[in-house]
């Protein structure tokens, strides 16, 4: 089981740090995008905002986290 603090989505128990990676590799740049990849964001959707910050961090853009 992965660190609570680096948990993002709970749904599926996917790390700050495996998103961080996904989109780094696949150069992603939608919530939606990061979700096909890893699942993360796929259930609740309560993760969305934060897997969004987490894209925009590393691209430097704004990202909607509930656009398709």
């Amino acid at each position: 089981m992965p660190a609570s603090a680096d948990l993002i989505c709970h749904c599926y128990c996917v790390t700050e740090s495996e998103i961080t990676e996904v989109v780094k590799e696949k150069s992603l740049t939608a919530v939606e995008q990061v979700t096909e990849a890893c699942s993360a964001g796929g259930g609740c959707g309560r993760c969305r905002p934060e897997i969004a910050g987490i894209i925009g961090g590393i691209t430097g853009e704004e990202i909607d986290p509930y656009a398709d």
